[in-house]
């Protein structure tokens, strides 16, 4: 169980700064309902005490910014929001977004890319604190 605190505390700072971060890319006060929504999923089975494992298999077949078949623009940008934010919460996810892409998501490089030159200014300014 403590095991699943920690898991929990850990998605709701990546929920966090990764709503904080697209408020600032995106320049709105208010986020959109996909990163409203962001990895929420997880933290209702983690509640139920699913298995981690298990919960990253259902996430990932479900979840648009993970699936590989994006039916918007806005799919590929929370993947983006996604990569970008974790680096700011994960210790063990330290990388960029074109990093990560280049790592384990060599088929979105080019969008990482073009995500990372359009906010190329605002990431430059983008802070998030640990709780």
């Amino acid at each position: 169980m403590s095991r699943n605190v920690e898991k929990i505390k850990y998605i709701k700072t990546h929920r966090k700064a990764i709503r904080k971060l697209e408020k600032h890319l995106s320049k709105k006060r208010f986020n959109s309902l996909s990163i409203i929504f962001h990895d929420l999923d997880k933290l209702i089975l983690l509640n139920l005490c699913i298995s981690p494992k298990t919960i990253t298999k259902i996430h990932r077949f479900y979840s648009r910014h993970h699936t590989g078949s994006f039916w918007r623009k806005k799919d590929l940008f929370s993947m983006f929001l996604d990569f970008e934010s974790a680096r700011f919460t994960k210790p063990d996810k330290p990388l960029i977004a074109i990093q990560t892409a280049e790592r384990y998501k060599k088929d979105y490089l080019k969008d990482m890319v073009y995500f990372t030159n359009k906010y190329k200014e605002e990431l430059s300014t983008f802070e998030f604190n640990l709780p």
